[in-house]
């Protein structure tokens, strides 16, 4: 009974829709995103999940277990209940592929305690199927049953066309080891049915399907069938390189090798599936391949082989279904049991003090009426013995006295909506709150990639000596960004504002500074007004502008250093370059016309200008933001008078001193207005050539 339970167990891996096996290149993606990525959040959380799931895809087992430690020590560190519910499932299932039974069912059950907690139905419905595949294993049936019941409900209402495929093939899976076939082969079909619908690049699912139908026909004794079936299983696997899958997909067809005789067959599919297990390091897989390597050989003849085979599987065996690891599976679910029976104790506890406070407040509340009751007659005999005229206001202080008791009744019932109206509202905050943290996470995330864009100092500082940059986003990214590639003893230097700042800026930057490297370094362009006009054309061709309403562009400075020729080459976009030599300020500006956006002349061409360079010059690019930042006592912009001034005072100082006076300029000039804050992205290159 218990070979058939590790065949059942290898069968209906349960979470490989999940776990599907990752190409290299996007572990090696994933990998250098954990690296880059420093900050302890939710995101690193996920990328930990997401590098846990590529390694088990690829039979990593160790690694993986590595990545998924890490995540539930974040997770918890961050005390984010989802995510921990989330890694604790994923941490059940790797204990389960190498058979640590009570340490996969006492994780999945922590899991769904805080799934529970939290309401959330579709961690729910994940961990019921988790556990269930963990019963699958022990012979507890019934229990799977109700599980996979309670999974497809959840499933059926959000509609989840992947988690509801996967609900059905688990119940298909779970009535043919209860010998009910027929209803085993409608849920099959229904599984089968919606994942031969899903876009192509996800249907290494159905690879599930063909091998849970083949399942079904083999416990009826039709080999033939079966065999078809796990053959089309295993093209979908090696389709779709679903490593995880082969360690018992090879057995199974070693087996209906072995039932048709075909020991050939058989002995290459079993030495094949076995190799795969042993590199996933499932004890299940692997004591199902000795047990059938053992029965092959012992057909050949080949009876040394058979009983050191049959020795090895008894060791494997054992080590999934010890004694020991039954009593521990049972003790933890006594546990489970007894925490979950201790808690309803105290909440029922907490309950009861409340009514008692309850029925408490009720008795005082009859004692104080009953007294009340009682002077207002004694007061009436009173009055009615001394003047029958009163009886008219007696009657009155009545009325008044029900009204009091019906209006406090209407506020104890404003009372209780509005607590109930609270209990949403703080519902309600705690969501914002979690979207917020998802929100920020991702554009700190965007913030990130944007970065990396940018060329490093170290970079710049082996062709420029003295220089600085002054970059200061308004948000955490920015529209503006700056550009230096050196090609052929040229260097080339640009200040960019690109429509918009914040993430749909940031979006602009990246798509520019790869249409710039693709124009200096693939096409070779290296004249500064030929740069400008090509990168026009592919902006306006990278956003459709031609067909679309998108409007997008940019607006730059550029120049273009030819060191062997002592020459400087700029072009603009909208903004200007300033240059000083010999103590006089000279500001050449740039073209009226953007970079993209509305194109109403036939071809749009920018003007090249030239500056000789055989005395020492220096060079300013920026963009608008800071000439346009509103600040000063009667809240007015900076301007480029004030700006071109500033340049002229401080360009024979050091450049990080000149550096430091612009940024402090700057932030005083938004201070000495107390209503301003920074209004756009600043930019700002000086250099000296």
């Amino acid at each position: 009974m218990k070979n058939k339970f590790i065949l059942c167990v290898c069968v209906c891996l349960f979470f490989v829709l999940n776990l599907l096996a990752q190409k290299n290149n996007v572990l090696d993606s994933l990998e250098k995103q954990e690296k880059i990525y420093t900050k302890d959040d939710t995101i690193k959380v996920k990328l930990y999940l997401q590098i846990s799931k590529s390694l088990l895809g690829q039979s990593e087992t160790s690694k993986a277990s590595e990545y998924i430690n890490k995540a539930l020590e974040l997770a918890e560190k961050l005390k984010n209940l989802k995510l921990t519910s989330f890694t604790l499932a994923d941490k059940s299932y790797i204990a389960f592929i190498l058979g640590d039974l009570p340490q996969a069912t006492k994780l999945a059950k922590k899991s769904i305690e805080i799934a529970e907690y939290i309401k959330n139905e579709k961690l729910l419905a994940n961990n019921y199927q988790i556990l269930g595949k963990i019963y699958e294993g022990q012979g507890k049936f019934d229990e799977v049953v109700q599980l996979y019941e309670k999974a497809l409900v959840i499933h059926q209402k959000s509609n989840n066309q992947n988690q509801l495929a996967l609900a059905y093939n688990n119940l298909g899976n779970v009535n043919a080891m209860l010998e009910k076939y027929e209803k085993s082969f409608d849920y099959q079909k229904k599984g089968m049915e919606i994942r031969k619908k899903l876009p192509k690049e996800q249907q290494s699912v159905l690879t599930y399907s063909y091998n849970d139908m083949a399942f079904i026909f083999s416990s009826q004794g039709k080999v033939k069938e079966a065999l078809e079936y796990q053959l089309k299983a295993l093209e979908n696997a090696d389709k779709f390189q679903d490593n995880l899958f082969l360690n018992f997909g090879y057995l199974n067809i070693a087996g209906s090798y072995f039932q048709l005789n075909n020991l050939p067959k058989a002995l290459e599919y079993a030495e094949k599936g076995l190799q795969y297990a042993q590199k996933l390091k499932s004890k299940q897989s692997i004591a199902s391949g000795y047990n059938l390597l053992s029965s092959i050989q012992k057909n050949l003849k080949n009876y040394e082989k058979a009983l050191a085979y049959q020795e090895l599987f008894i060791v494997y065996r054992d080590s999934v279904w010890s004694e020991n690891q039954q009593k521990e599976i049972t003790k933890i679910e006594n546990n489970f049991k007894f925490e979950k029976q201790k808690k309803e104790y105290e909440l029922l506890k907490k309950e009861q003090i409340i009514r008692d406070a309850e029925i408490t407040q009720l008795i005082y509340i009859v004692i104080f009426t009953c007294v009340g009751v009682g002077l207002l007659i004694l007061l009436s005999v009173f009055l009615l013995r001394n003047n029958r005229l009163k009886q008219k206001n007696n009657d009155i202080l009545l009325e008044k006295n029900e009204e009091i008791n019906q209006q406090n009744e209407e506020i104890k019932q404003i009372a209780e909506n509005l607590h109930d109206v609270n209990e949403k509202i703080n519902k309600q905050n705690r969501l914002i709150t979690e979207q917020n943290e998802d929100l920020l996470g991702n554009i700190t995330y965007v913030q990130r990639i944007q970065e990396t864009i940018l060329p490093t100092k170290e970079y710049i500082n082996q062709y420029i000596n003295e220089y600085f940059i002054l970059f200061k986003p308004k948000d955490i990214v920015s529209g503006d960004f700056y550009f230096f590639q050196e090609v052929d003893n040229v260097s080339i230097f640009a200040a960019i504002d690109c429509t918009g700042h914040g993430v749909s800026g940031a979006f602009m930057t990246i798509l520019a500074n790869d249409i710039l490297n693709n124009i200096i370094n693939n096409q070779k362009i290296l004249q500064a007004d030929l740069i400008l006009n090509q990168l026009h054309k592919d902006i306006r061709k990278s956003l459709k502008q031609a067909e679309s309403n998108n409007r997008d562009g940019m607006d730059m400075s550029l120049i273009v250093i030819d060191k062997n020729n002592k020459k400087i080459q700029f072009a603009g976009a909208k903004n200007s370059l300033i240059y000083i030599q010999n103590q006089s300020l000279m500001q050449i500006k740039g073209d009226r016309l953007p970079i993209g956006g509305e194109q109403k002349e036939t071809e749009r061409l920018f003007t090249l200008h030239t500056i000789e360079t055989n005395i020492d010059t220096h060079l300013y690019l920026f963009s608008d933001g800071f000439q346009d930042q509103f600040g000063g006592e009667n809240r007015e912009k900076f301007m480029i008078s004030k700006l071109k001034n500033l340049f002229l005072d401080i360009h024979t100082k050091e450049y990080s001193t000149q550096k430091e006076i612009l940024n402090h300029t700057l932030e005083q000039w938004i201070s000495s207005s107390q209503s301003e804050s920074q209004i756009d992205d600043v930019l700002i290159i000086g250099l000296k050539v």
